[in-house]
Order: structure tokens, then sequence, then C-alpha cells
């Protein structure tokens, strides 16, 4: 790994403020919400909601590209009023000579629309034609998107990371590193949790305009790539937080992102997770698949973690037996050129947060010590392989931890895996770094927010490059919208 150019931006965490704003679509009013008794693990104290940027654009439909294949791409179609309509499609150089059988398409409600039969690695072209209830047509642009590359052949994807749309968030910086995700011709894109901050609310369905806005904003380039989300502490989904059973609250989280976000399954060209939970299906929170040279894996830790309320107790933060040997079958049995792993923060961590990155990539189930440097990954995992770390490290090569959490970003190396903090798409307070040594950052590159990451994958290297983003009134000398502030570049595994 080499690290290239780096300028010296900082970043700062967010203040918390005592409001709730709650808007983004029809009928929906800012109201002033009374706190709430909230558990921090330090004892129960009264934590606000968010003040939420949830103020949107009143978008007559919103689409957005999921589960792609090498053969098909799904859809999803969400209109404010009722409306029939279908979606055309066709190689991007030619006319849209094809079309899915038209459909309802209520208000409010997502529908997935699946284009099969596609070219594998080609570009292909699609619009929504429909009408409304007074018969009165309507299409949106043109866009095009590429189906599933073949190994060998090049491909660029991004990564952003806790975009909150909260107080600390500034919208036009958030839109800025969207659109810079468009303009890199990104295969795909990949949000690293963070993305609702449901459990900052009074009750989840309070929310709903939060789901609504992000659908939005991940629209901008939804529409031209395939959105893979990753969840994340706030999105509402810790099945440990109501102890034995499913809290209704983690139920509607799910349920809210599934209809609004859908989520890989498994499937052919999709690993993940088999199993139902009763009464919501497929929970769609852990998947891997393969797009050129690369093997890319998406973990979560929400479903089957135990609640932290000291540092010592990150031993119950883990991926589950049944995450874990999937995560090892899957590593196994990859030839992949790269391993791209997102998660949004290290399954245990340095600090009761969980915060940290390669440093902290030693403790816990992620690398098997506690604190004091014992290991303990055989006493506290029986009949478990290796502590995740060293599943990378096996790989020989080639390999990238891609996390979120702690709203910096910081580009890391242990035993020849990139530990890449990712930051926050929007961050208003974007030339601060004084958390980092808080949160145990102590070697790398770091820097500030806010931005996106873009990767660009070829059979000899892939080559990651830190986009920066700025809210308009900091544009001007070095900080420009655009601008790469930090570079790295992974060569590929070594095989035999």
């Amino acid at each position: 790994m080499r690290a290239g150019f780096s300028l010296p931006f900082r970043t700062a965490l967010p203040l918390l403020v005592a409001c709730s704003l709650a808007a983004g679509e029809p009928g929906n009013r800012p109201r002033r919400e009374t706190p709430v008794d909230r558990g921090t693990g330090r004892g129960e104290v009264r934590m606000p909601p968010p003040a939420a940027r949830t103020e949107v654009p009143a978008d007559p439909w919103t689409l957005l590209l999921a589960r792609p294949t090498d053969r098909s791409m799904v859809i999803s179609i969400r209109s404010v009023a009722d409306r029939e309509g279908h979606v055309e499609f066709g190689p991007a150089s030619g006319n849209l000579t094809r079309r899915t059988p038209p459909r309802r398409f209520p208000a409010g409600e997502a529908v997935s629309v699946l284009l099969d039969g596609l070219t594998p690695g080609a570009r292909h072209q699609y619009r929504f034609v429909s009408r409304d209830a007074a018969g009165a047509e309507a299409a949106s642009p043109s866009h095009s998107f590429t189906t599933a590359r073949p190994s060998g052949a090049p491909f660029v994807f991004t990564v952003q990371a806790d975009s909150h749309l909260d107080q600390g968030v500034d919208t036009g910086a958030y839109r800025k590193s969207l659109e810079h995700a468009v303009a890199a011709g990104t295969d795909f894109h990949v949000d690293l949790g963070d993305t609702f901050m449901t459990d900052k609310y009074l009750r989840p369905e309070d929310a709903r305009p939060h789901y609504l806005a992000q659908r939005h904003y991940l629209g901008i380039v939804g529409r031209v790539a395939p959105v893979f989300l990753v969840l994340g502490n706030h999105d509402g989904e810790q099945r440990g937080r109501a102890g034995s059973g499913l809290d209704p609250s983690t139920e509607w989280s799910n349920g809210m992102r599934r209809s609004l976000f859908p989520n890989p399954v498994p499937d052919a060209f999709y690993s993940g997770n088999p199993e139902p939970v009763p009464g919501l299906g497929l929970i769609e929170n852990y998947y891997a698949w393969e797009w050129g040279d690369a093997l890319l894996i998406a973990l979560d830790q929400y479903w089957t973690s135990a609640r932290v309320r000291a540092v010592e107790e990150n031993w119950g933060r883990t991926l589950g037996r049944a995450q874990y040997d999937w995560l090892r079958r899957v590593l196994a049995g990859s030839r992949a050129r790269y391993t791209f792993v997102f998660i949004h923060h290290l399954v245990g961590g340095e600090t009761r947060e969980g915060r940290g990155g390669a440093e902290a990539s030693r403790f816990f189930e992620w690398g098997g010590r506690d604190l004091e440097g014992r290991d303990r990954f055989a006493e506290r995992r029986p009949g478990w392989d290796a502590p995740i770390h060293d599943l990378l490290v096996r790989r020989g090569g080639g390999v990238a931890v891609f996390h979120g959490h702690d709203h910096l970003y910081a580009y890391q190396e242990r035993d020849g895996v990139v530990y890449q903090l990712v930051p926050q798409p929007g961050h208003s307070r974007f030339d601060q770094t004084r958390s980092a040594a808080e949160y145990g950052y102590r070697s790398g590159v770091i820097q500030g927010a806010a931005g996106i990451l873009r990767i660009s994958v070829g059979p000899e290297r892939a080559v990651s490059e830190y986009v920066r983003a700025y809210p308009d009134s900091a544009e001007g000398g070095t900080r420009r919208s655009g601008s790469v502030s930090h570079r790295w570049e992974l060569p590929p595994r070594v095989t035999r």
C-alpha cells in the first residue's frame, strides 16, 4: 500500500440540540418534542431526538436502483400520487425497445420493478413512463446503469458513511458528495449506516420523514447506480434492545428500510443471510457478491449483539456464529484479487461506543485480545476458527476494510490489511480532527470530513481517493469541492 498526497483538514463531532424537526413530505409538519429517557450505558439520561434536516424538494416520484446482477437490475419506484406506468429500457447505445408490463404505483408505496435479460458488463438505459389518475402522462429523464463486470474488467465504486441528516450536517455539502459519486461514473454506491437515526426519535415511526429524505438524497446517485446499505447503530435495527424477543421498533425499522431500500437476498448471484425472522421474512442485513476482480462483503453486528454498558463488555458485540461461519466460507471460497469489507464499526472497538480503526482491530471478536493485550479468543469464542482480522490476513493481500462511525477520514494499515475510516459526506465542521485521539486513532493519515471515497479497481491495482465536499460558504483556495485530498493504492492478493 502506498499513501499519496494529503492536506491537513480537520473535523469535529456534531452537537446534540433539544428539538426535533420532522418534515419531508406533504402532511408532515415540524413539531417540538419532549425529551425522553434513553439508556446510554452510563445510566439513564434524558436525550432529545435529533434536529433533523429532512426538508427536501417535493419529488413526484423517486427512482432507486438495487440488487444488480450480471443480467438484471431492480428499480424501486415510489410515486407521491397514484399512477399507472411501466419502465422502458434497452442498450445505452440504442433505442429503449423493451418495456416492463404496465402496473399500478400506489401513492406513497415503493414498488420494485425487475429488468432482466440484460447483457453482462454492459451499460443500459431506462426511463419511467406513467400517467396519473386524471390521465396526464409524464416520463422521467433517461438514466443509465451498468450490470456486473466480468473478471478483468476495471470499474469504479463509491462509499459514504454516517450521512445522519441531523444538526451537524450541511445538506448542500451532502448533495455535492452524491453528485461527485455520479460524476465518478460509479457502478454502485455503498452507504455504511447511521443513515436514518431512527433510535434518536421518541417513536420509531417519527423517523419516517428521515427515511423519505434519504430516499431523495440517495436517489441522486441511486437513479444511475445501485445503492447498497450497511446497518449502523442509529438505524434502529438492534435485536438486543429488547433483551429476548424482537423489539417492535426494530420490526418497524427493518420493514421501513426494506420497503424503500431493497438490499440483496441470497440467490445465484448473492450470498447472504438465509434465515427468515418470524413476521419479517429475510431481513437483508448481511450479504456478499463479486464484481470484476473484487469480492465485496457487507457485515452486520446489530441483529446479533448484546447491549454494551462498558468497554469491558465489548465481547458482547458479535457477528454471531451463523454470520461468522458464513464469512469464513465466503472468504475461503473466493479467488477474487481484492476483498472489500463494509461495516459500520469494527466488532468490538477500543471504547464502549465501539470506536477505533487499526489500533482497535487487535481487540475482542475482531482481533481476539482484551484491552490488556491477553489473547482470549479461544475462551470467549470456543470452537471458532480465528479472529476476524486473522481471517482477512489469510487472504494474502488485496484486503481493505471500510468502516464508519467516527466521522473522520483515516487511512491506516495493519498486517497488510487496510483499515479505512470513511468520512461523513456532509459534515458541516469539515476541518477538525480533534476527536481522532479520543477515538483511538494514533497512526496513519487523518483528515476531517466531508466527502466520499472513490475506488477505482483494475487487475493490477485498486486506487482509493478521498473526494472532498464543502459548504458553499467554505469554498475557495484549497477548499474546493471535487478535489482529492488523499489517495492510496492497493496491490492485488498473491495467488498461486
